[in-house]
């Protein structure tokens, strides 16, 4: 499977975007096929940064962490990366690129690549698919989230409704934890449909899921 990069292929630079986009942005969040357009995504993140907005960036795929390195490593050495969010595949490429050595477990070199990255950003998310995401932050707290149990049809867009999930409650001023909780909601209900489009009820019963654990978490 590949992605399809659709019109946004045809974007060069931050000056294409309509102007005045930072104006009241809170969060900019892009996902890890922008690593492939280094100047458009640099300029993007320098701008929201600028505004006062915060910057999310979502690995998207082990093969993109391999191939977009440097230009990763780059966004991320310039403090242009607040919230990092991966997948378990994507973790351990980071691991490999970075030349991180360990002899332990999987887990324990998604944990080293995970420390790895909080020394340019301040929160880090490592989804798992079935098994705890874990959350961490640059001032070493740690939050974890068992996914609800649901049977499997198909996991295409499951790490993008992770990451609404996840985001939809850091910009309303959730905790960490309840953070993960909501994403795993999404993701969990992405992974139970064929295909990435979930239907008006089910994205209704997220909608309430969601506002139900974030006023327990209130």
């Amino acid at each position: 499977m590949r992605t399809h990069l659709g019109a946004s292929s045809e974007l060069e630079s931050v000056g294409q975007l309509p102007e005045g986009w930072t104006h009241n942005c809170r969060l900019l969040h892009c996902e890890g096929y922008c690593l492939y357009k280094l100047k458009l995504t640099q300029g993007a993140m320098r701008a929201a940064k600028q505004s006062g907005a915060e910057v999310s960036l979502d690995t998207a795929s082990f093969e993109v962490v391999r191939n977009c390195w440097q230009s990763l490593l780059s966004l991320l050495q310039e403090g242009l990366v607040d919230l990092l969010l991966c997948n378990e595949d994507e973790a351990l490429a980071v691991a490999e690129m970075a030349g991180i050595s360990c002899k332990g477990s999987d887990l324990d070199r998604m944990l080293a690549a995970q420390q790895f990255l909080l020394q340019h950003c301040k929160v880090c998310v490592v989804s798992r698919g079935s098994k705890s995401c874990l959350v961490c932050t640059c001032n070493g707290e740690h939050f974890s989230c068992d996914p609800p149990e649901v049977t499997v049809v198909d996991t295409v867009g499951a790490g993008d409704c992770f990451a609404a999930g996840f985001l939809h409650a850091y910009i309303g001023g959730a905790g960490l934890q309840a953070c993960a909780v909501c994403g795993c909601i999404l993701g969990s209900e992405a992974v139970s449909t064929a295909g990435a489009e979930l239907s008006l009820g089910q994205w209704e019963k997220m909608r309430h899921s969601v506002a139900k654990k974030l006023t327990e978490f209130a």
